[in-house]
């Protein structure tokens, strides 16, 4: 999913979940859940061609504007529809977690020299173990599983209607339940 998807879903889960107990593994397995769905994300097949070649340019800031983008849109709606309340934040947050190891992955790969990793590799695997390694791989191949349909099996126009209705259900909790007015 998309991250605006993720984002609303964990800040719709802190609208109708004040207890942290349940609403904070809510929001992180609400990522999880969502990647089950069948759905389209970014086109990041481009970024990991620019990457590998070493080709940082325009490009490549257009494809991550796009991201960034939707990051902001979804955090603004969530500060608009909340009032500007915290506790919808910090889930947003959360929920986006499985998403930002990405970076870290990539960072661990160059740092060890190892390629750039596709999603569907796991550069932990490569490398001696220790607990975080561990982690981070088990975080990483549970991530991709969620994945279950590639999204060149997804016919655009699923991947869309998926992506608007999850965006759409997290934005009409968040109206009904987020305290606006």
């Amino acid at each position: 999913m998309i991250q605006s998807a993720h984002i609303l879903t964990g800040a719709a889960i802190a609208t109708l979940t004040p207890n942290p107990w349940v609403a904070i593994p809510a929001a992180l397995a609400s990522h999880y859940i969502l990647d089950l769905v069948p759905h389209k994300e970014y086109a990041i097949e481009h970024l990991h061609v620019l990457a590998a070649e070493g080709k940082y340019g325009w490009a490549m800031l257009f494809d991550l504007g796009k991201g960034v983008l939707d990051v902001f849109l979804a955090v603004m709606a969530v500060i608009l529809l909340t009032s500007g309340a915290t506790w919808p934040l910090i889930l947003a947050f959360v929920a986006v977690i499985p998403d930002l190891f990405h970076p870290v992955d990539i960072a661990f790969a160059r740092r060890h020299g190892l390629p750039y990793p596709q999603f569907h590799e796991n550069p932990y695997e490569q490398i001696r173990k220790n607990i975080l390694t561990r982690f981070l791989s088990w975080q990483r191949g549970f991530h991709f599983k969620m994945h279950i349909l590639e999204r060149e099996f997804v016919p655009r126009w699923m991947g869309l209607v998926t992506q608007i209705s999850t965006i759409s259900a997290g934005a009409s909790v968040l109206f009904l339940f987020g305290g606006i007015g």
